[in-house]
């Protein structure tokens, strides 16, 4: 019987057999998700780029970018959501 110790990013394994199983079952339980997502998404399935929507909203898109790395406010994602609708409908895709 093996085990496998996690100190932050490094594995001490003592079963060198099972490790990469463990390590990989590790992985796939690991979900790393961005803060809305579901603008990303919205923005992809429309075929909008996020740059369109930092210029539609007037901001730049480096702090577009600072922006969407918090999980926004109903206010403002509204207000994303509606300038990516605008957009999608002004290049003809619903």
């Amino acid at each position: 019987m093996g085990f496998i110790f996690r100190c932050r990013y490094t594995y001490i394994v003592e079963d060198v057999d099972n490790a990469n199983i463990e390590i990989e079952k590790e992985r796939k339980n690991m979900k790393m998700q961005k803060p809305n997502n579901d603008i990303r998404n919205k923005a992809k399935s429309k075929g909008v780029y996020l740059y369109q929507v930092s210029e539609r909203l007037g901001m730049s898109e480096s702090n577009f970018n600072l922006v969407m790395r918090h999980t926004l406010s109903d206010e403002r994602r509204e207000m994303f959501l509606k300038a990516i609708n605008e957009i999608a409908l002004e290049n003809g895709r619903v």
